[in-house]
């Protein structure tokens, strides 16, 4: 138990706490859009099999054009210049 807690002096043996959670429902309705529209997809077939492309290695000297111009991260710039480079169906999280 944290000190200073305001529960602190709620919790005790044999008593009920009620709770809530409460979130945006925004992340669930884009992935069900997104699932109702697979079909109609070009790439449906590619983002189904979900097969990984090669991890690609590059030079700082290659990278800095990418960081510089989108003002990313080193790695942020791999991943953008991974998708450019890879034929396949990338996904970029964050």
């Amino acid at each position: 138990m944290v000190p200073g807690n305001p529960l602190s002096s709620s919790l005790a043996p044999n008593a009920t706490i009620h709770g809530a959670k409460i979130q945006s429902l925004t992340p669930l309705e884009r992935e069900y859009g997104a699932l109702v529209g697979l079909q109609f997809y070009d790439l449906c077939d590619e983002i189904i099999r979900a097969k990984p492309s090669p991890l690609l290695k590059y030079t700082d000297k290659t990278l800095e054009p990418i960081i510089s111009n989108y003002n990313v991260n080193r790695a942020q710039a791999k991943a953008v210049k991974s998708a450019i480079d890879n034929d396949a169906f990338t996904l970029i999280q964050g």
